[in-house]
């Protein structure tokens, strides 16, 4: 393969926020120039250096196969190091997904599909379903955060999406979700069923302990409390946010404490970083 040289070196992005520094073209293809660099990376990432072979117990003397996407050991056992992950059973060059999971890396918003399928030369569809596994990887990485703490105000409120492509058969194409925000960041999670139940098992996920929950939607505190039946898991308080914010809150119109303008630009806004229960 002929090396990648653009005529000079590439430009280090600094910034102090973690996570923002970015890969460039030259230093993406100086680590992976092909695609066994790609798979010699992956079974690193996922096995170490030398696993333990579970068929005769050793470590050493690891080898790539050379048609098979697998590691083998002279014992007879074999590694896969794409298999349970989002390149199981796919056909698709390592090398591209990488490159398609370096434009997410780099991108402060999301990929558009149509143009990772002329970046890529890949046709829409394949492209479509690579896009999907990896948005829904990270959507697994941001379950894992949590908002909040020991004296720290969350607001929470649930909202509705309508027009959302559900494969099931006569199932509503609506999603109810939960929003959960303090002064850091943003979680929202797929309620298939707003039942106070499901609510709790989220809350218990998400919130760090001695977090106050807060809301200023009265169908979100009513639902909180199971339609008066229990205790409500928000407290109520339709000025809050005015004091905080000064700016009116409607339920069409703003979305003043999440930052969003409009319920379109709301529901593109979490549709690539919801996970669903």
């Amino acid at each position: 393969m002929t090396k990648f040289d653009l005529g000079f070196e590439p430009h280090e992005y600094r910034s102090k926020r973690p996570g923002y520094r970015g890969t460039s073209l030259q230093a993406f293809n100086r680590a992976f120039p092909d695609e066994d660099s790609c798979m010699a990376h992956l079974f690193e990432m996922r096995h170490a250096s030398n696993p333990v072979c579970s068929r005769c117990g050793n470590r050493d003397r690891w080898q790539r196969h050379l048609r098979q996407k697998h590691y083998f050991h002279p014992c007879g056992g074999i590694v896969s190091p794409m298999a349970g992950c989002i390149f199981d059973r796919t056909r698709v060059p390592l090398r591209l997904w990488f490159y398609a999971m370096l434009h997410f890396a780099n991108s402060a918003e999301s990929i558009p599909t149509s143009f990772l399928s002329r970046q890529l030369g890949v046709n829409y569809v394949t492209v479509f379903r690579m896009v999907t596994r990896i948005r829904t990887h990270l959507a697994a990485i941001d379950q894992k955060t949590r908002v909040g703490g020991t004296g720290s105000l969350v607001s929470a409120r649930i909202e509705t999406l309508r027009r959302v492509i559900n494969g099931r058969h006569r199932a509503r194409n609506r999603a109810r979700v939960l929003l959960l925000a303090d002064d850091r960041s943003v979680i929202s999670t797929v309620l298939y069923r707003p039942a106070r139940s499901q609510i709790v098992a989220v809350l218990k996920r998400t919130l760090r302990p001695g977090s106050t929950l807060l809301t200023d939607c009265y169908w979100t505190h009513r639902l909180l409390g199971a339609y008066g039946s229990s205790a409500p898991l928000a407290e109520f308080r339709p000025a809050f946010f005015l004091t905080m914010h000064r700016c009116l809150i409607a339920r069409k119109v703003s979305f003043p404490i999440f930052g969003i303008r409009s319920p379109t630009n709301f529901a593109v806004s979490i549709s690539t970083n919801c996970g669903f229960i």
